[in-house]
């Protein structure tokens, strides 16, 4: 597999759908990523010294290291939340063929 350009999975909370439905538009129209994948789930975490729970929307979005820093102000800029939840991990293992798409859906 070839990773020179630094592969990544994003992965953001968002508070409410129709936010996440606006942000995977924007990366997806801004070419930020290839592909946002939307999940509902229930979170619980420690906010401001109380344990909260909530339900949320994950976005998980296939990218390349250079897009992450945009995609992150882009989050802070269209989420109502405080502190969104921004995570980058890397992507070790992938075919050829997907980081070729990857690469052509972000760059064409």
């Amino acid at each position: 597999m070839d990773n020179e350009h630094g592969y990544r999975l994003v992965i953001i909370a968002c508070p409410r759908a129709e936010e996440a439905r606006i942000l995977a538009d924007e990366v997806i129209e801004r070419r930020l990523a290839a592909c946002v994948q939307i999940d509902s789930v229930e979170s619980s975490y420690r906010w401001q010294g109380a344990v909260e729970r909530a339900f949320e929307q994950r976005l998980m979005l296939k990218t390349r290291i250079d897009k992450v820093e945009a995609i992150a102000a882009l989050a802070r800029s269209l989420l109502s939340e405080e502190n969104p939840e921004v995570i980058a991990l890397p992507i070790s293992e992938a075919s050829p063929a997907y980081l070729a798409w990857l690469d052509e859906s972000i760059d064409a």
